[in-house]
């Protein structure tokens, strides 16, 4: 699948969605007492593209057992793209590390509850790369990440998801697979 057309519209949304930041974090929710749901996500099509970020500008999403992986920690691991950038933007070393997932799935639902879809509607996921900041309690399982930010098509099903303690917002994307006249098959993304 190519997703290089991707790196064109990413960029102008995250600028949009990022300007909104500080807003949003005043509506994070705390868990509820005893908090655990059943997830059921099925079929996803979906598009992936990374992205670094000043922690600076988040650094009261992060919890106190975790932190963020840098760009300077994977330059001195020796990944090539690390030491470039590195080497190319020094005052980055302590950036961040993280994906947007644009994704659409067939079966999403959270306690047997599923958001109403508009038309090709799909739903974003900003997650960071993270680790405990206490080594021993590393698991050893490798690096998990921490979801920064969960757009969801329905205002309805995100007041839902933060009743049940779990971080969501509103935002539309709409995402469409179409079939190219040489067989290939490329899911798009529609502003």
């Amino acid at each position: 699948m190519d997703h290089k057309y991707i790196h064109k519209i990413l960029p102008v949304l995250i600028l949009l969605s990022l300007s909104s930041v500080n807003a949003i974090l005043a509506q994070i929710p705390s868990l509820p007492d005893n908090a655990q749901t059943k997830w059921i996500v099925d079929e996803p099509d979906e598009i992936v593209s990374y992205l670094i970020f000043d922690p600076a500008t988040i650094k009261n999403r992060l919890p106190s057992s975790l932190r963020f992986i840098t760009i300077g920690e994977l330059a001195a691991s020796y990944i090539p793209w690390a030491s470039d950038h590195q080497n190319k933007y020094p005052t980055h070393a302590d950036w961040g590390i993280s994906f947007i997932e644009i994704v659409r799935m067939k079966t999403f639902e959270i306690d047997g509850c599923k958001p109403n879809w508009p038309d090709h509607g799909a739903a974003a996921l900003w997650c960071a790369r993270v680790a405990p900041t206490d080594p021993k309690s590393d698991s050893g399982q490798g690096k998990p990440f921490l979801v920064l930010d969960f757009w969801v098509p329905d205002s309805e099903f995100v007041d839902y998801m933060c009743r049940k303690g779990h971080y969501a917002s509103y935002g539309v994307v709409r995402l469409q697979k179409i079939q190219m006249e040489n067989g290939q098959v490329l899911s798009r993304l529609k502003a």
